[in-house]
């Protein structure tokens, strides 16, 4: 008796479940989507910030080079 009742317990809240998804399902669908926008938005964002990072990286790189030949050529 006391298995049968948990075993419907279970079984209900697992329909509860199922029911509760196929309700949220569009609305993650949609946020989703949205997210892979977001990532991609940020994606770009990163490439564009990390190559203007490197030219500057390099600038101060050929400077510290130019002081360097500098010295060594006295």
């Amino acid at each position: 008796m006391l298995k049968d009742s948990k075993k419907m317990r279970a079984g209900w809240r697992a329909a509860r479940i199922q029911m509760l998804n196929d309700r949220d399902w569009s609305k993650s669908e949609e946020m989703k989507r949205e997210n892979k926008r977001v990532d991609l938005e940020n994606r770009w964002k990163i490439k564009r910030t990390e190559s203007a990072n490197n030219i500057t990286e390099n600038r101060r790189k050929k400077r510290k080079r130019r002081r360097k030949a500098h010295y060594s050529n006295r």
